[in-house]
């Protein structure tokens, strides 16, 4: 029985400990995750019967941005996305409420619905964008704006994600080293998962566009992904590690304090430093093999500083002209100050500078960064 109790609520000081914030939790993950998951196959099947079509989209040249967490992928992503003319990826929405295609036709039904009946269903968006959405740190998310499709994979119950739901699983937790240790006929059911997904959210939007996904936890499935997007393009966001750690340090944490009550207010320090140690490496041996043009690593302060040249060199890559509208806004983006986000310090997150040395030093030198360091990331 003590055996049972450590492996599913942890020891007695373990950070996954049932106190009132975890049993709130997890009651309503007990109750509500089921459904979604039951309703979203089921649309699923429907797709199989009403849209079939979707099979036949092809993915083209999709770009993923990757990088290790906190290094400024969400700011490329969503500078990409406003190139509606050229550019799709999934929203918060239609990753988390409406990932099929029958789900999409009964959310645009209820919106045309709604406007019958003076649109309360928008309202309630409104409302718990405000009450929910807007107070969540980091990064700014919308029902409706570009986010990280990593969720995707909750609907195979098979994500980087569950181990902010349930931490314990880290004690034998793989996933941070996916090409190198999922068992490859695991990797290509999900890849193949994930291509299905793609293929659905073109059927919608249209076959012409190219979809730019932005997936931290996308960085060690590099090989996987070619394997079904043998087109693919790859941008990898590097940013100077006595920066990134206490971002990205604070980032599990919140998550983790967010469900649970951990004893510890930055867990999981040392699984941190191996995970972002081999995201950093693991890139650059990868896309040694690559031709140029299909893999390209950046510095974030470059991205920054010339944001209107590296996105135009990136368009080369992916065959797509710049449009006059998408022209204009990537002048403003080089205009527009970088905001810089409140980070911890390495020692409020219990590192230190010798550890950065001893963990990173390799990286630092091959990227160049030095003890000021590049410009805050979002």
């Amino acid at each position: 029985m003590r055996q049972i109790r450590r492996q599913f609520l942890g020891p007695r000081d373990d950070f996954s400990r049932l106190r009132a914030r975890r049993i709130k939790f997890l009651a309503a993950f007990s109750v509500l995750f089921p459904w979604s998951i039951a309703f979203t196959w089921l649309c699923m099947m429907l797709d199989e019967v009403f849209f079939a079509g979707y099979r036949r989209v092809r993915v083209r040249k999709p770009l993923f941005v990757i990088g290790n967490f906190r290094s400024g992928t969400t700011f490329l992503q969503r500078l990409l996305a406003q190139d509606e003319e050229n550019i799709t990826g999934l929203t918060t929405r239609e990753i988390y409420v409406t990932p099929t295609i029958s789900q999409r036709k009964l959310w645009s039904f209820l919106m045309f619905a709604d406007g019958f009946i003076g649109r309360p269903f928008r309202r309630l968006l409104v409302a718990v964008e405000d009450r929910v959405l807007r107070r969540i740190p980091f990064h700014r998310i919308r029902l409706e704006e570009a986010e990280e499709d990593e969720g995707l994979f909750f609907y195979a119950w098979d994500s980087l994600f569950v181990w902010f739901f349930f931490p314990i699983q880290a004690v034998d937790f793989r996933y941070p080293w996916f090409d190198e240790t999922v068992p490859r006929s695991r990797r290509r059911r999900l890849m193949r998962f994930y291509r299905s997904m793609l293929q659905r959210h073109l059927y919608v939007h249209g076959e012409h566009l190219r979809v730019v996904s932005k997936n931290p936890s996308f960085t060690p499935k590099i090989r996987s992904l070619m394997e079904v997007f043998p087109d693919a393009r790859f941008v990898n966001l590097v940013r100077d590690p006595v920066e990134l750690l206490p971002s990205m340090t604070n980032w599990f944490a919140y998550c983790w304090h967010y469900f649970g009550a951990p004893h510890d207010p930055y867990p999981h320090r040392r699984r941190i430093l191996d995970i972002a140690g081999h995201w950093y490496r693991y890139p650059e041996r990868v896309f040694a093999e690559l031709p140029a043009q299909q893999a390209r690593i950046l510095r974030f302060d470059e991205l920054i500083s010339e944001t209107s040249t590296i996105v135009r060199g990136l368009y080369a890559t992916m065959d797509l002209t710049v449009s006059p509208r998408f022209a204009e806004i990537l002048d403003d983006a080089d205009r527009l100050p970088t905001k810089a986000a409140q980070t911890p310090s390495l020692a409020q997150v219990g590192l230190s500078e010798d550890d950065i040395d001893r963990e990173f030093s390799d990286v630092r030198q091959r990227y160049g960064f030095d003890r000021v360091g590049a410009r805050v990331a979002e």
